[in-house]
C-alpha cells in the first residue's frame, strides 16, 4: 500500500516537473506586466505623484491583455472610488499573469495594447 501511493507521488511529480519545462516564461513580457503594476501600486497605494498619461497607458495595457478593465471613476482623471476596489482589479490581472505566462510575449502584448480602443 505504501509503496503504491509513493509511486503515485512520484508520478504525480514528475508530471509536474515536465509541465514546468514547457513553460517558457519571456522575460521582457514579463518585466514589462511588472512595471506596469509598480506604477498602478505607487499611485493607488504609495499615493507617488504619476502623470495621467503614465497611468493611463499602464490602465490600457491591463486592459488590452487581461481583458479586465480597470474600475476606475474616469478615464479623464484615471481614479479609484477605493482601495479595496483597486486591489480586487491587482489580484486579477496578478492572476491572469500566472495562468498565461507560459509562452506570453511581449510582441503579442504590444500588438494587443496597439489594437486597443477605449
Amino acid at each position: 500500500m505504501i509503496i503504491r501511493l509513493l509511486k503515485i507521488i512520484v508520478i504525480v511529480l514528475f508530471a509536474c516537473e515536465w509541465k514546468n519545462k514547457d513553460c517558457h516564461i519571456d522575460k521582457a513580457f514579463k518585466s514589462l506586466f511588472e512595471s506596469k503594476l509598480e506604477i498602478m501600486k505607487a499611485s493607488e497605494i504609495h499615493k507617488i505623484d504619476m502623470t495621467i498619461n503614465e497611468k493611463l497607458k499602464a490602465i490600457i495595457f491591463f486592459n488590452a491583455i487581461t481583458g479586465h478593465h480597470a474600475r476606475i471613476e474616469s478615464y479623464h482623471i484615471p481614479l479609484y472610488e477605493d482601495i479595496e476596489t483597486f486591489k480586487q482589479d491587482i489580484r486579477v490581472w496578478s492572476k491572469w499573469y500566472e495562468n498565461q505566462k507560459c509562452g506570453y510575449t511581449k510582441e503579442k502584448a504590444d500588438s494587443l495594447v496597439s489594437a486597443y480602443k477605449l
